[in-house]
């Protein structure tokens, strides 16, 4: 570094990344006699230059991710100083001076990443301490005094260190607003300590072995909080004293042991990221649809399936993030492809069958992750078009009456030129041909279609456009107790008759009690369920019951069996060699 003019002027240099290990260090900087900030990060530095004893206006000092093994020297000359930063170096207790808490204006420190055994000496002296980190040390205790003199601290990180308790005057931290203490042994602190913290606004209590009785019985006083982490410990439902933090925008409760989530949790209306990966849910409550403003969701690593994802998933409007590996899904909700804003779909490691058809329609998503899930077939996009048989009359000319068309234009499109008159045709004959073995089959469709036809063609789903073309909305409803495979055959009956109508459409799920405003539009937003349904179509395995019985034995040569009761009295108090009693569990 040349010596120019200019030295005594400039009042920040950062000299990081330069090596200056050998005891090597431009002498120029003592030039510098303006300087209010300097940077000697990642510079080899065994120890501070001599040369800053000339800053006597230097401000900030970071000295990171050097190899110090003291600070001794020429801080403690600098009077101006404010913020010492010496993260990530060889520091033991020896080497952290006590004069520099003498400082007036000393307010930022950061030793974290070295080895400390335990909180330097002096450190209360500090009085206008504003930011302290000593995380990632091997502190093992606190001192009582020394939260009595540093009550005005706004950031305070105690992080992976080897604290049992916290000293009772950190009651006294009003003013902090973010508390870190991730990764320490805590278990019998009770961390009573927190309501009287009415300043704070992130809470990081990972790893510290929380469980139900050793967290705060109420926090409703802190109402500035809004990021709380509370992962890898051993919680088994969600604590009490969250639901009153109604501010909350970040909750990370991951890698606990929660099996079930309370309604309570509609309470946080502001929540934006809720990370409930590796847990034992299994499933989802309904009220976590009303958290209007989640971004991000998190469930990896659970035992959720199609039936723990509520059918209302799809109201969280601003939802960006979904991740739900590593569980037992079979499906997933339709209204999840209602969250428009979705750009991160993670659903490996499930047991995927298919998705919603919808889900070629989130054009925003750019991560959709379904590996691992063997059985998966991809729904076809709207663009494919394939006709299918129905045996349900689905002319061109039909559909057009039921449309509201005038008999001119029915008239129009029944000249036989159609290629779908000619395979209406076709259905008629195959229908009277093989009506014996499709009589049942075409019940059943007839039923399942009509209830749809009749909603959809009065409700005026079926319409023609400005062009005189017809346009569809094919809607299926699923009822909240139907089965599996109904659910699958009603998505699948639903695509194949949009891709025998050629529709441009998608078809449109709804289910009980998440119906869009649409679909209920069509009843003039009037819907009553009407119970029934068929069994499953499914297999089950159930475990054979057999009744347990009593039976007497007796005789020599001819061995009689006889049914008695199935009480005490039954029992015959002599034994001999001409009777047996046997109590048998059978099937007969």
């Amino acid at each position: 570094m040349a010596a120019t003019g200019v030295l005594p002027f400039i009042r920040g240099v950062d000299l990081s990344g330069n090596d200056f290990k050998g005891g090597y260090f431009p002498e120029h900087v003592k030039s510098m006699t303006s300087l209010r900030w300097l940077k000697l990060n990642r510079t080899g530095l065994c120890y501070l230059p001599e040369e800053l004893s000339s800053l006597q206006k230097l401000e900030h000092l970071s000295v990171s991710h050097n190899s110090l093994t003291t600070l001794h020297g020429e801080l403690s000359g600098l009077p101006n100083l404010r913020a010492v930063v010496a993260r990530a170096n060889n520091l033991k207790n020896s080497g952290v001076p006590d004069d520099i808490f003498q400082l007036d204006d000393l307010s930022v420190l950061d030793l974290s990443y070295n080895q400390l055994t335990e909180i330097p000496r002096d450190l209360e002296n500090s009085r206008n301490m504003l930011v302290l980190n000593l995380g990632h040390n091997s502190i093992g205790n606190i001192p009582n005094q020394l939260f009595i003199n540093l009550t005005d601290l706004l950031y305070l990180d105690l992080s992976d260190n080897n604290l049992d308790s916290l000293p009772p005057q950190m009651r006294r931290l009003v003013h902090l607003q973010t508390l870190i203490l991730n990764n320490n042994p805590l278990m019998h602190a009770q961390l009573r300590q927190l309501p009287a913290m009415v300043a704070l606004q992130t809470l990081h209590l990972r790893n510290t072995q929380r469980t139900q009785n050793n967290m705060p019985t109420s926090l409703e006083g802190l109402t500035n909080l809004a990021d709380v982490d509370l992962s890898c410990n051993d919680l088994t439902r969600v604590p009490e004293c969250l639901y009153s933090l109604a501010n909350l925008k970040r909750l990370n409760l991951s890698s606990n042991q929660i099996s079930e989530l309370s309604l309570c949790i509609d309470q946080w209306t502001k929540l934006e990221t809720l990370n409930l990966s590796r847990n034992q849910l299994t499933s989802l409550p309904s009220a976590i649809c009303k958290l209007s403003k989640l971004k991000k969701l998190y469930v990896n690593s659970n035992k959720i399936d199609f039936d723990g994802l509520p059918s209302g998933v799809g109201k969280l409007s601003n939802l960006v993030e979904f991740m739900a590996a590593n569980n037992n899904l079979e499906l997933v909700p339709e209204g999840l492809c209602r969250c428009g804003k979705l750009k991160k779909l993670v659903l490996n490691k499930n047991r995927l069958v298919t998705l919603p058809e919808a889900i070629h329609f989130l054009t925003d998503l750019e991560v959709l992750d379904v590996r691992e899930n063997p059985n998966l077939v991809m729904p076809p996009k709207p663009v494919d078009r394939t006709a299918e048989w129905y045996n349900i009359d689905f002319s061109l000319q039909n559909q057009l009456r039921l449309a509201g068309a005038s008999p001119a234009t029915v008239a129009a499109a029944g000249g036989g030129n159609s290629p779908r008159d000619h395979m209406a045709r076709k259905m008629r004959l195959r229908r009277r041909k093989d009506s014996a073995q499709d009589d049942h089959q075409a019940l059943n469709f007839f039923f399942f279609f009509f209830f749809f036809f009749f909603f959809m063609l009065n409700g005026h789903d079926a319409f023609l456009d400005d062009n005189g073309s017809l346009n569809w909305e094919i809607y299926y409803w699923i009822g909240q107790e139907a089965t599996l495979d109904k659910k699958a055959g009603s998505a699948i009956h639903a695509v194949n008759l949009r891709n025998y109508l050629g529709a441009e459409c998608r078809t449109i799920r709804e289910e009980m009690g998440d119906e869009s405003e649409e679909f209920t539009a069509v009843f003039n937003n009037e819907i009553s369920y009407i119970e029934g349904g068929t069994a499953s179509g499914f297999y089950s395995v159930e475990d054979t019951q057999y009744p347990t019985r009593l039976y007497r034995v007796y005789g020599k040569k001819n061995i009689r069996l006889e049914s008695v009761p199935l009480k005490a009295s039954s029992l015959d108090p002599r034994s001999t060699t001409n009777s047996l009693w046997s109590t048998r569990t059978s099937s007969n």
